[in-house]
């Protein structure tokens, strides 16, 4: 009786917790940058335009509208513009740097269901990669909300305590974007007066 009692209030004690960070979550600062260079975020040319290509071998069907929408939201929070370049020849050797950002799927390992990876040169992003899971993302939902995560990833973002770049609420997380998430989006975006 003894364990199963201190059992029961652990697990109590972490459901609150877990539920004290959920409402929390549009109190809390800004998602971090993933990067810093000289005391700035790294981020990509705020006047320039994100060119990505999708390699389709392994994406359930019908799903890529969840990878144009998140980098429509995460244009659209961080004012940089995008262009989707096309369907990318599977097989094709990649090059972060000069190549679009490529979006493929594939077996992530560890479990994951998704990766990003944006290419830095110095104190600007220039190119990347995301690799989503295609065989542990069946699900329409969780696909988009992995979709979302990555794209907060390449637009330059980490892991804060809540919003949907969070890996903790990420399943639960409202779509599309928190406002921790365009918090941080503004934050490695375009500034005022640039790009006049």
């Amino acid at each position: 009786m003894g364990r199963t009692s201190k059992t029961f209030r652990r697990t109590a004690l972490l459901a609150v917790v877990l539920l004290v960070a959920l409402l929390a979550g549009p109190c809390l600062p800004a998602a971090p940058v993933r990067a810093s260079y000289a005391g700035r975020p790294v981020r990509w040319n705020p006047c320039g335009v994100i060119h990505y290509q999708i390699d389709p071998a392994g994406m359930p069907i019908g799903f890529s509208a969840d990878v144009h929408a998140a980098f429509d939201a995460a244009s659209a929070a961080t004012g940089i513009r995008h262009q989707y370049d096309g369907v990318y020849p599977h097989g094709r050797q990649h090059s972060d740097a000069n190549d679009p950002v490529l979006v493929s799927y594939g077996n992530v390992g560890h479990g994951s269901t998704g990766y990003a990876e944006p290419t830095r040169v110095g104190r600007r992003y220039v190119g990347g990669t995301i690799l989503l899971d295609g065989t542990l993302l069946r699900d329409r939902t969780r696909h988009r909300r992995v979709a979302f995560h990555e794209v907060g990833h390449l637009f330059g973002l980490a892991h804060p305590a809540s919003a949907l770049m969070s890996t903790m609420v990420m399943g639960t997380a409202a779509l599309p974007y928190r406002d921790a998430d365009l918090a941080g989006l503004r934050t490695v975006g375009r500034q005022a007066g640039e790009c006049r």
